[in-house]
């Protein structure tokens, strides 16, 4: 039985007005930390001046753009991994390396307040001797079949490293 995986492309594009509201966000937390130890506010200004801003930088984040976009499928099966027009035969492949950081939704510590958003995910392969390198979303849905391609990579030849995001060889 061939395995064939369709996997989510996506492209980091953080826009310089990104990174200006998260500098002057910072900025401003580092300011009111210095007002709140410097200070003496008796009438609790400068806490109600703080929770009005800690609002508004709340609200401005929704008008953010998501930084990550996605930007095609990449197919994987037994013969090929496709991207686009290209196709890669897998005979011609020498390695692959897939750097696994989480499928999209997974509780990223044992406080699940911070879940992984799928997106730092990273295929590289070997194809001819030119690296290539793809970023994709993973779900849990796609683990299994993941697994089952890489498992076939392996049947034929090709050396697979799984690793997670410190560098550990870990089974997908």
């Amino acid at each position: 039985m061939t395995t064939k995986i369709k996997l989510p492309v996506v492209e980091f594009n953080k826009s310089i007005l990104s990174k200006i509201y998260w500098v002057s966000f910072a900025i401003v937390v580092v300011v009111f930390l210095i007002l709140f130890i410097m200070a003496n506010d008796e009438n609790n200004q400068i806490g109600k001046l703080f929770v009005l801003t800690f609002s508004l930088f709340a609200i401005g984040i929704l008008f953010l753009k998501n930084p990550y976009s996605h930007n095609d499928f990449l197919t994987i099966s037994k013969d090929a991994i496709e991207y686009k027009t290209e196709s890669y035969l897998i005979k011609d492949i020498s390695e692959i390396k897939f750097l696994y950081n989480g499928y999209k939704g997974k509780p990223m510590s044992i406080n699940i307040m911070y879940l992984s958003s799928g997106y730092e995910n990273i295929l590289k392969f070997k194809h001819k001797g030119t690296d290539l390198k793809f970023n994709i979303e993973l779900k849990y849905e796609y683990l299994g079949l993941l697994r089952r391609v890489f498992s076939e990579f392996e049947s034929v030849g090709i050396p697979i490293s799984v690793l997670n995001s410190w560098g550990k060889k870990i089974k997908l």
